[in-house]
């Protein structure tokens, strides 16, 4: 006799999931039977998208993770739209195990280009001071350095959680006022501690030059 957990999505959870093309996303399911010990062999686990020419699947096996439970898979943009992805978990009918438990569980990923981009310091939120983030100037420290979130949009409004396909190129209106850690990328803010990458932000540092000033991040 074997039990099991419900198999689920654990990774991504939000509905409407969206990457850039040319990127990818670690999806993560929880769950599912479990390999069964007489015939260790036949068990599987495959994560298949109905439409094939979008997503590219690869899974990543880790003996060592400590959560047994979770299955994780890179899922490649190769083409734009949307598509679902179906993960079926189970063993192989055997000799001593004649009715196999065989469940599913599905995600809906879309694969877009993005079309506007943003960027805005990451201020910490003080509800006694609420600053509107939609002008055009932001105060931030002129003595300490401070983060800038960038962001793409797809034609829908919806945020890409993966932009790493696009060539990205940073100038200052002047570089006297301040400094960036870089000019032609920027920093992929990752969890990885539930055995996956989960996506934060993505981010460059804007570090000032003590000296109170107006500069234009482009």
């Amino acid at each position: 006799v074997s039990c099991f957990s419900p198999l689920k999505v654990d990774h991504p959870t939000d509905e409407h999931t969206v990457i850039a093309l040319g990127t990818s996303i670690e999806v993560a399911f929880e769950g599912g039977p479990h390999r069964w010990p007489e015939r260790p062999n036949g068990y599987f686990a495959t994560l298949t998208p109905a439409i094939s020419s979008i997503f590219h699947v690869t899974p990543l096996l880790d003996p060592y993770r400590y959560r047994k439970e979770i299955h994780v898979f890179r899922v490649s943009c190769i083409k734009l739209g949307e598509s679902q992805l179906t993960l079926k978990v189970g063993n192989s009918a055997s000799a001593t195990l004649r009715q196999p438990a065989v469940l599913e569980s599905s995600i809906v990923l879309s694969c877009a280009a993005p079309i506007t981009l943003s960027v805005k310091p990451r201020l910490k939120k003080d509800t006694a001071c609420p600053l509107n983030t939609a002008l055009f100037k932001l105060p931030i420290s002129f003595t300490l350095p401070s983060e800038l979130e960038i962001n793409a949009l797809d034609q829908a409004g919806r945020t890409l959680t993966n932009i790493t396909s696009l060539k990205i190129e940073w100038t200052l209106s002047d570089y006297t006022v301040a400094k960036l850690s870089t000019h032609r990328d920027y920093t992929e803010i990752f969890n990885g501690a539930f055995g996956y990458r989960k996506w934060l932000r993505n981010v460059i540092t804007l570090t000032p030059s003590n000296k109170e000033a107006t500069v234009i991040v482009t």
